[in-house]
């Protein structure tokens, strides 16, 4: 069990303190066993990640206690005044200051309290009772409201801030020396939907000769039957280290940016990935057992093309979309949009006109598409945002993300109802995970949540939850020297059931 401790600075715990009763008629414990309570925060499942939560509650608590402790002394002072005729002021030195476990530092000085920093982890809450505080009426009731304030934004923030999420291991890779049990060396890029009981299913690319990109991969799935709290891996029945025929799927002879969804129209699962540089799609009605790889149309002109992660989803009238970043003969690099109703007949965008990388894309209304997309060639270097009309097959004005990210990673856009949100690493590297937000087609775009800054952010995903929420799945090192593994963690967004 974790517990902090109410104890004083000054006397230590039992110690006898000043009495106010000879000159001032206030008569205060001696000694103060008040001061010495223990608050326990209870037992909690902790994982990586939840120092913060820690924190956190330590600050709610401390502050309450300073709060109750702040509105008894008040309290006696005011009635102890009126019955007694004290001073407006006393004469006298104060008693010492006392401590409250926790974050948050308030301290008034002799004349007037001051708020002195609220910084984690380790600030105390320290309360000197001075003279102005007792004498006039104004501090006795300001500073216990203060004090209430603060608890309430102590307790906004801390919870807003942590969300009170846990991460859930889902895979788990091995090493560049010794791969796992599996033949894996590293999970990467992965993908997450909903199944048609809606269930959740995370598709990974299982890097089996080499944790870098470019050799040969192999492609993973797990399953979530509770909404991300569990989760069970589908493995095939193969040697993974040596796949024979090479190429064939699940494996792949490039880095395999697998994604599935599920199409209601053919009852199945479609998924598509790159073998020697050209996209493929295949069905499956279990995830287990695949059929033949069929190539999608319309590469002709292109000389490499791959899924572009995160890019694959059904809209709302059963048409699959997804999007293939692709290069032409002059090596332009761009996205090419795809939709289908029956994976037998395709529709394609042309290659878009601006060079960028891997892009997210969701539907906007009306036809129309944002994507978001990674650039760091030429004259652009950042996260960028553009538009493409379906029926106009016309491309809109390219525009830089409004909002800081890290360029050098790619991002995932999922749209719960008016609003969007796009995950990217917001730090100085792959690290400071968080969620934008956009109300207005991703024209402005807020901050809704943040992962700790100190974490490894790499490729993200992000599904809406059945009951609220968002899923977010993202890569992460347990430690700095160590391989990614692939984790889900709960987004909260004001809208669960």
């Amino acid at each position: 069990m974790n517990r902090f401790h109410c104890h004083p600075i000054g006397p230590d715990i039992g110690q006898e303190t000043p009495n106010l009763a000879n000159d001032h008629g206030l008569s205060y414990p001696t000694p103060i066993p008040k001061l010495t309570t223990r608050c326990a925060r209870g037992t909690e499942t902790r994982r990586r990640g939840s120092r913060e939560s820690e924190i956190g509650s330590n600050l709610v608590c401390a502050a309450l206690t300073s709060l109750i402790a702040n509105l008894r002394f008040a309290r006696t002072a005011y009635l102890g005044r009126k019955r007694r005729g004290i001073p407006s002021t006393f004469a006298n030195s104060c008693p010492p200051p006392y401590t409250y476990g926790g974050n948050l530092s308030v301290i008034p000085s002799q004349e007037s309290p001051q708020i002195h920093a609220i910084s984690p982890p380790s600030l105390r809450v320290s309360v000197v009772r001075s003279p102005l505080l007792y004498g006039t009426l104004l501090n006795r009731c300001l500073f216990p409201l203060l004090l209430c304030g603060l608890s309430l934004a102590a307790l906004t923030t801390s919870f807003a801030a942590v969300g009170g999420a846990e991460d859930v291991l889902i895979f788990r890779s091995g090493t560049n020396e010794k791969p796992d049990e599996f033949g894996v060396r590293q999970y990467r890029i992965p993908h997450v939907t909903h199944g048609p009981e809606g269930q959740l299913i995370v598709s990974v690319a299982g890097r089996t000769h080499q944790a870098g990109d470019n050799g040969h991969t192999t492609s993973v799935f797990a399953t979530s039957e509770d909404g991300g709290k569990t989760w069970t891996p589908i493995r095939f029945e193969s040697d993974y280290s040596k796949p024979t025929p090479k190429g064939h799927f699940p494996m792949c002879s490039r880095t395999n940016e697998i994604q599935v969804e599920w199409m209601p129209s053919l009852n199945c699962w479609v998924a598509i990935y790159t073998h020697k540089y050209k996209c493929y799609q295949i069905r499956s009605k279990d995830l287990k057992t695949w059929g033949e790889p069929m190539l999608i149309p319309h590469q002709e002109e292109l000389t490499k093309s791959w899924p572009s992660p995160t890019s694959m989803h059904v809209e709302e009238d059963g048409t699959l979309c997804f999007g293939l970043i692709a290069e032409n003969a002059a090596k332009h690099r761009s996205v090419k949009l795809y939709w289908t109703e029956d994976c037998e007949s395709f529709e394609a965008s042309e290659l878009g006109p601006y060079s960028h990388g891997e892009s997210s894309i969701v539907s906007i209304g009306d036809g129309e598409y944002l994507i978001a997309s990674r650039s760091r060639k030429g004259k652009v270097k950042g996260r960028v945002l553009f538009t493409y009309n379906r029926a106009t097959k016309a491309w809109g004005e390219l525009k830089m993300l409004p909002v800081y990210s890290w360029y050098s990673c790619e991002q995932d856009m999922v749209s719960v109802g008016n609003t969007i949100y796009l995950s990217v690493p917001a730090g100085n590297n792959r690290n400071k995970g968080r969620i934008y937000a956009s109300d207005d087609k991703g024209q402005n775009w807020r901050v809704h949540y943040e992962l700790p800054k100190e974490d490894y952010f790499g490729y993200s995903a992000l599904v809406a939850l059945d009951g609220g929420g968002l899923g977010l799945v993202y890569e992460k090192k347990p430690t700095p020297d160590k391989l990614l593994n692939i984790y889900f963690r709960k987004i909260p967004t004001g809208d669960e059931s």
